[in-house]
């Protein structure tokens, strides 16, 4: 009875340390991914960022985006109850203030690629443009494979619920409506980059 017992206590330690030692390995993050992960939530990707992203794996570029995307996300989602959360008739006045800061980005955006371009012309650089295939921006290293964007975009319709999916319709309703009646294209971004607010 005395040696059941001992056998048994001596299986539990077994599993109990195999279990923390696997909690572990499983919690330890990788540092590079760590890095770069702090800098992006100081804000979008900088030269810096760039630099940094280029230093790492395919795997720790996935990591990346994947957290860059879910902080994207819930950014976005807190600027859609923002929003909604407002009373009706201040809601105008909110979508034109936002348009105009997407007009403006995609006006930097579109500067910034201009300069490249005459850089890129007159010898000075041979780097490539901006937002067009650069390892190391923000949306560097993701593939264009069909399958990779369905299977992220089904991911992120699993991590929400049907009453946020509604909500983030009607925001992107709304904001299409009031850029056609602004006279502005409906997607700012339409064949020219980054993707807008």
């Amino acid at each position: 009875m005395r040696k059941r017992t001992i056998a048994i206590v001596v299986a539990i330690l077994v599993l109990l340390t195999v279990g923390a030692v696997w909690a572990c390995f499983r919690d330890r993050r990788d540092p590079q991914v760590e890095t770069v992960k702090a800098m992006l939530g100081n804000g979008p990707p900088t030269r810096e960022i760039r630099q940094a992203m280029e230093k790492l794996s395919p795997d720790q570029r996935r990591q990346v985006h994947q957290a860059w995307g879910e902080q994207r996300q819930r950014q976005a989602d807190k600027e859609i109850d923002d929003f909604f959360n407002l009373p009706p008739e201040k809601r105008v006045a909110e979508l034109d203030k936002r348009i105009q800061e997407m007009e403006k980005r995609r006006k930097e955006w579109e500067q910034r690629r201009a300069e490249a371009q005459a850089k890129a012309a007159s010898g000075q650089s041979a780097g490539q443009t901006p937002g067009r295939g650069n390892p190391g921006g923000p949306r560097g290293g993701r593939s264009s494979n069909p399958t990779a964007r369905s299977e992220r975009a089904n991911q992120r319709l699993d991590n929400s619920s049907p009453a946020q999916r509604a909500q983030r319709q009607a925001y992107r309703t709304a904001l299409q409506q009031r850029r056609i009646q602004l006279g502005l294209p409906v997607n700012p971004w339409q064949g020219r980059g980054p993707r807008g607010g």
